[in-house]
């Protein structure tokens, strides 16, 4: 359980871990969009513990095209837990976030 206690109520309270667990995810996938390369691989390996590989497989797209090596092996890691159908949506939703969530300078790699 996560103790929260409020100054300005006077009380204290709890939360489950998991209300911890996503405040630190979004707090990721915050600085993730706002371009920064390793809570993009961050973000990726959070996907993963979620089971979502096609998402933490285009997270790790994402950083590894900006030549994060450890995105690099995640992605050879995560690559090989997907279908061909599921790895080129995955490539294709990993080149939508660098559209959207980077400068563009990388788009073009």
């Amino acid at each position: 359980m996560l103790k929260i206690i409020s100054k300005t109520f006077n009380y204290i309270f709890y939360l489950p871990i998991r209300y911890e667990k996503s405040v630190v995810f979004s707090r990721t996938q915050n600085r993730a969009f706002e371009g920064s390369v390793i809570n993009q691989k961050e973000l990726a390996e959070l996907y993963f513990e979620k089971n979502d590989i096609m998402q933490a497989f285009a997270w790790s797209y994402v950083s590894s095209r900006k030549g994060l090596k450890e995105a690099i092996l995640l992605n050879k890691k995560y690559s090989e837990m997907l279908t061909e159908d599921q790895l080129e949506k995955s490539i294709n939703l990993g080149e939508e976030y660098i559209k959207k969530y980077t400068d563009g300078f990388y788009a073009n790699w």
